[in-house]
C-alpha cells in the first residue's frame, strides 16, 4: 500500500463519518487507527510528502553542485574549502 492508499483510506472514513451525520444517526464510532484520529493520520500523511518532496529537491541541488564543483580548479576547491571551514569555526567558537 502507498502513501496515496493511506491517505484514501482516511478520507474515505471521514466521508463516512459525515454521511453517518447527514442521516441523523447520534451516536457512530469515531475513526481510530493507532490511537490516532483522521486528522492526525492525514497531517502526518502530507508531512511525510513534504519530506520526499523536500529530498527529492536536495538530491537535484546535491547533483548540481557537484555537477559545478567539477569545474573549478583545484585552487579554486582549496579556497572554498578554507573559507567553509572559517565560517564553520567561528559558530563553534
Amino acid at each position: 500500500m502507498n502513501i496515496e492508499d493511506y491517505y484514501c483510506e482516511v478520507a474515505n472514513q471521514e466521508e463516512a463519518d459525515e454521511a453517518a451525520e447527514e442521516l441523523g444517526l447520534t451516536t457512530y464510532p469515531a475513526y481510530d487507527n493507532s490511537g490516532y484520529t483522521a486528522e492526525d493520520w492525514k497531517h502526518d500523511i502530507q508531512l511525510r510528502i513534504g519530506i520526499i518532496n523536500h529530498k527529492d529537491t536536495l538530491d537535484q541541488l546535491t547533483k548540481y553542485r557537484d555537477q559545478l564543483r567539477d569545474l573549478l580548479s583545484k585552487e579554486e576547491k582549496k579556497a572554498i574549502l578554507l573559507q567553509d571551514m572559517q565560517g564553520y569555526l567561528k559558530t563553534i567558537g
